[in-house]
């Protein structure tokens, strides 16, 4: 306290004023809004829903590449790349990078993009996770056969459901519950 005394001592020596020396701002230091109540206030507290989706499609993004990369190995070394289950994967592993790279644009992960802009960055982010979920499911099916070399890729076929399935981009994910030993079901994993 003894310099900040000391300071405000030179000051008014200075200036007249003990605070003469040292400028302010003054005015209005709350978030910029555009309009009504839409602040654009920044990463940390605008649009968590929107996050959250973009930290799912990152998880998934990972896996499928992961999936993928194993079934690729798999295919390399039986000598077959299986080229219509490759293509389909990588188109939709490409695919999902991109959703994933605009939402992560500046206006979409900092919030402050437009309501209907942001509806269709969900979109495309729901579809990508739709897409790798395909990804996960195929290659799954590849890694799982016995015989690699005679496998026949069926690319309409969901061979395995995941568990996080979505109505639409701004639903609320819903489990699937898997149902075993009843007796008017038949078992599915």
């Amino acid at each position: 306290s003894d310099y900040f005394n000391q300071v405000r001592k030179v000051s008014e020596t200075k200036t007249g004023d003990e605070l003469g020396l040292f400028p302010s701002l003054s005015g209005d230091f709350f978030t910029y809004a555009d309009r009504d109540d839409h602040y654009w206030s920044g990463y940390f507290t605008t649009r968590p829903f929107w996050k959250n989706l973009d930290r799912v499609l990152e998880g998934y993004l990972r896996a499928g590449e992961i999936f993928f990369s194993m079934a690729w190995a798999e295919m390399e070394y039986i000598g077959s790349d299986k080229t219509e289950l490759a293509s389909k994967c990588m188109a939709n592993l490409v695919e999902a990078r991109k959703s994933l790279s605009l939402f992560q644009h500046h206006d979409g992960i900092t919030g402050t993009a437009k309501d209907h802009v942001v509806l269709d960055y969900g979109e495309k982010m729901l579809n990508s996770i739709n897409l790798l979920q395909e990804v996960i499911s195929h290659s799954s099916n590849f890694l799982l056969t016995k015989s690699k070399a005679n496998f026949k890729p069926n690319l309409q076929t969901t061979y395995f459901d995941l568990d996080d399935t979505r109505s639409a981009a701004w639903s609320v994910p819903s489990k699937t519950v898997i149902q075993v030993d009843h007796p008017d079901m038949p078992n599915r994993v």
